[in-house]
């Protein structure tokens, strides 16, 4: 696969490790629709990155064999899949982190 604008180091870890820009998204939490924040913030907190700007609302999904926008209901199916996705290692992360806590 080539990809634009992205290097990928394949020398200093065991897996390659693509070095760039990335997009996280669900950096705070939504309580309206029950979602939690993403814990990548917090791996970033820790290591001392930051998140440098919102990209807003508009972040459209591409269907890469097509060459077009996926359809919006395809697009409300990947993002209800992404949201749930981070809503379970969020709550498997917190609960992890309260059992160490706890001895247990």
């Amino acid at each position: 696969l080539a990809r634009l604008g992205l290097a990928t180091d394949r020398d200093t870890f065991s897996v390659p490790v693509d070095l760039g820009a990335s997009i996280i998204t669900g950096v705070s939490a939504n309580v309206s629709r029950d979602m939690r924040y993403d814990p990548s913030v917090t791996v970033l907190g820790q290591i001392g990155a930051e998140l440098t700007e919102e990209l807003g609302r508009e972040c459209p999904i591409f269907d890469v064999v097509e060459g077009c926008r996926i359809s919006g209901e395809t697009d409300e199916k990947v993002a209800s899949l992404w949201d749930n996705l981070l809503n379970v290692a969020s709550y498997k992360a917190l609960n992890e982190y309260k059992s160490a806590r706890e001895g247990g």
